[in-house]
């Protein structure tokens, strides 16, 4: 299938394309907080096995927003209660990918 969508997409490049400029919307978020080291590098191995790394990942991939007062902002609160990791915070949101100076 992935040959065909290639072979497609350089045919009628102009008509078949995905979108991975910044801004699209792909629905790929990765890493993910609940992401472990051994998941992500399994991730990474089928993304680029496949070469889905041209096919879908923008240059600069917005990070999963997380909300201060959503039911996932509760679970990162857990998270840094448990492991005593504190997350910095942007706003009203948490920056799960930016661990705070201890």
């Amino acid at each position: 299938m992935r040959r065909t969508l290639r072979r497609l997409k350089d045919r009628f490049g102009n008509h078949f394309l995905y979108r991975r400029d910044e801004g699209a919307n792909h629905g790929f978020i990765h890493p993910t907080p609940w992401d472990d080291p051994e998941t992500v590098r399994e991730t990474n191995t089928t993304l680029f096995l496949y070469r889905f790394v041209e096919d879908i990942l923008p240059e600069h991939s917005t990070p999963l927003i997380i909300h201060h007062a959503s039911y996932l902002g509760d679970w990162i609160r857990q998270i840094e209660s448990k492991t005593g990791i504190t997350f910095s915070r942007g706003g009203t949101w948490i920056e799960w990918w930016n661990p705070s100076p201890a």
